[in-house]
């Protein structure tokens, strides 16, 4: 719907307010100029695109001055307009400030009547704009102050114009929300490629990005109002452009690490083992970004999703469970992360030392509280090769290879140790007087550290404590008959039955009753 027509009168760049008389306009500019400039750069910095009308002054009088102006800018309610005030063809003359508001309340309800619903596009891309997401307001309270003001200075009536501003809140956020659909970041010609099949590196091709130009916009906006154009109004896009080639950037980019670990376990645990493999191959670590294994492999305890039941610990005994084995891909991820450089943001160690790895070296991971976390140091992404041939686990890394260093070593050794505990004894109704069992077997802890080295040259220029490990020991369960003489069981020993002797006097150590 297109403005009204004292809304188009008021579109344009301002409608100059003119004196009944025809005397003291020169003069009274200097004090109308300093109100136009003050509303200028307040509606500027409130609004920032709005439409207004300045108020003109009548003829030069020579003795009038801006300083004989009351000082005050809201007089009293009592105090009434002059003959020949008008305000968009209204007049108010002989109304206080609150009655010419009243009367002048249509105009604006006229002129925000034009203002109806338009609609925003870009390509396939529409928004709704209404009414109430313009802002609308007007300038009738300063409008009215100002003309009565001068009326007590000049003694004669002025006349104004009804204006509408707009903060365009309400645009502002659906363009806002459009632009999450329409923007997009350029793509610099010197963004580093991967190619997973070559292993080669190359540039992707440049590409400008685009913004939606909200300011335009709504300029657009304003013009389609004043046109009364039915079309939607183009949302005006400026493009970004994407930056050149950096040179011999590429020279800098290869393989920057890579480990290999070696299965003998299970056909299920390498069959689990190997999916996790497969599933972080391709994987890309954007500068600054943290990988996270469980992220990427998902969640290994699903049956349904192709995980088996294989070897694992819990509670201290080595058990069968759904995506057992997966710790020794977990493992290749910590030492290709190490030897890459990168820094290890979360890792944890197994219950007892691995067969696959130096003690000190190994990650464990347990779906979802425990992951192995590394993050991109550097400032390229990082693509992961990973995979599984046979009974060799293997990792690459390739990206930025830093000029800082050009070897790195690990290391590990063993700092404590911790005797089997002894063992527990729990009673079993289901077995015979003096007869045991044995439920779990016993294992000795340790501790131990490890360390990381860089080389430059040859020559040692940098030493990294890795996360330390502490492995429980973990006491042997024995699983005994009523009246069993436990301190005659042979520590290591399997089952077995001790004979009962008849006298009560016998030595038992202490059994518990599950």
């Amino acid at each position: 719907m297109a403005p009204s027509k004292a809304a188009q009168k008021t579109a344009a760049h301002g409608k100059s307010v003119q004196s009944a008389g025809g005397k003291g306009k020169n003069t009274a500019k200097i004090l109308i100029i300093s109100v136009a400039a003050v509303l200028v750069v307040a509606a500027a910095a409130v609004f920032g695109i709005h439409y207004f009308t300045n108020v003109d002054t009548p003829a030069a009088d020579p003795g009038y001055s801006s300083e004989s102006e009351p000082e005050s800018s809201e007089p009293d309610n009592s105090v009434r307009f002059p003959e020949g005030t008008k305000v968009s063809g209204v007049s108010v003359s002989g109304m206080t400030i609150k009655e010419a508001k009243e009367a002048l309340s249509p105009i604006e309800a006229e002129i925000a009547g034009g203002y109806g619903d338009a609609t925003l596009s870009f390509e396939n891309e529409k928004v709704t704009v209404s009414k109430e997401d313009l802002g609308i307001s007007f300038n009738t309270d300063s409008l009215l102050i100002s003309l009565l003001n001068r009326s007590l200075v000049e003694n004669k009536g002025f006349t104004g114009e009804v204006t509408p501003a707009f903060s365009f809140e309400g645009v502002r956020a659906k363009l806002a929300e459009l632009a999450k659909k329409v923007n997009q970041d350029p793509v610099d010609a010197n963004e580093v490629d991967f190619n997973f099949e070559t292993l080669e590196f190359g540039y992707k091709d440049g590409k400008d990005g685009r913004r939606i130009n909200e300011d335009a916009t709504l300029l657009s906006l304003m013009q389609h109002y004043r046109s009364g154009a039915k079309t939607p109004v183009p949302i005006t896009v400026d493009a970004v452009k994407s930056q050149g080639v950096e040179e011999g950037l590429l020279d800098h980019f290869g393989l920057m690490g890579e480990a290999f670990t070696y299965c003998y376990n299970t056909y299920n645990a390498q069959s689990n083992m190997g999916m996790a493999m497969e599933r972080m191959n391709g994987a890309v670590i954007e500068p600054d970004a943290i990988f996270s294994f469980h992220e990427r492999v998902g969640n290994s305890t699903l049956a349904s999703d192709g995980w088996l039941p294989a070897g694992a610990w819990s509670q201290g005994r080595l058990i069968s469970d759904i995506g057992g084995g997966i710790c020794q891909a977990a493992t290749t991820l910590y030492h290709c992360s190490l030897y890459s450089g990168l820094e290890i943001e979360e890792r944890h160690y197994h219950l007892q030392p691995s067969t696959y790895c130096d003690i000190g070296l190994d990650a464990t991971v347990d779906y979802p509280s425990l992951d192995i976390k590394v993050r991109n140091n550097t400032k390229y992404p990082i693509f992961i090769v990973s995979g599984m041939d046979g009974i060799e686990l293997h990792m690459a890394m390739y990206g930025y290879i830093t000029d800082e260093w050009d070897e790195i070593t690990l290391g590990s050794q063993q700092t404590g140790y911790t005797p089997v505990p002894k063992p527990i004894f729990q009673e079993d109704s289901s077995l015979k007087e003096g007869q045991y069992k044995r439920d779990r077997n016993g294992l000795a802890g340790s501790t131990a550290i490890a360390w990381r080295y860089f080389y430059k040259d040859g020559e040692l220029i940098r030493t990294e404590d890795l996360p330390s490990s502490t492995y429980s020991a973990v006491a042997p369960i024995y699983k005994v008959g009523k009246k069993t003489d436990t301190s005659k069981i042979e520590p290591g020993s399997e089952s077995g039955t001790i004979p009962v002797e008849s006298s009560s006097s016998s030595e038992t150590s202490e059994v518990s009753t599950p």
